[in-house]
Parts: C-alpha cells; structure tokens; sequence
C-alpha cells in the first residue's frame, strides 16, 4: 500500500507589523470615509432644511444640491 502525502510546506508569513499597520489603514479608510459621508448629508439636510424655499436656494446653486 503505497503512503499518503502528508508533508505541508510551512507558508511565508506575513510579519505581524504588517498586519497590525495594514489593519489600521483599512480603520483610518473607514473611518474618513464616515466622516465624508456624514458631512455630506448633513450639508444636504442642512440646506434642504433651511435654504429651499426661502430664497436663499438660488444664491447657493453651486453646491450642486438643487
């Protein structure tokens, strides 16, 4: 009976400090991609809310939010 192949070749690892720092990036990504996105809505509902309709809406048609 011939033997089955057990050997596994130990991989390369990845040092832990890359981990660690490529962690963090994709943290740091996240979040300023949060915070853009809220800035952004908060400026929508800020002029929706307070700008359409009151006259202030055709002073303002560069921030693109008609």
């Amino acid at each position: 009976m011939q033997d089955t192949y057990t050997y596994i070749p130990e991989t390369n690892c990845v040092p832990r400090e890359y981990s660690v720092a490529a962690i963090l990036l994709l943290l740091f990504m996240v979040l300023i991609s949060l915070v853009s996105v809220l800035n952004y809505y908060y400026y929508y509902y800020y002029y929706y809310t307070f700008h359409v309709g009151t006259g202030v809406a055709q002073s303002v048609w560069w921030l693109g939010c008609y």
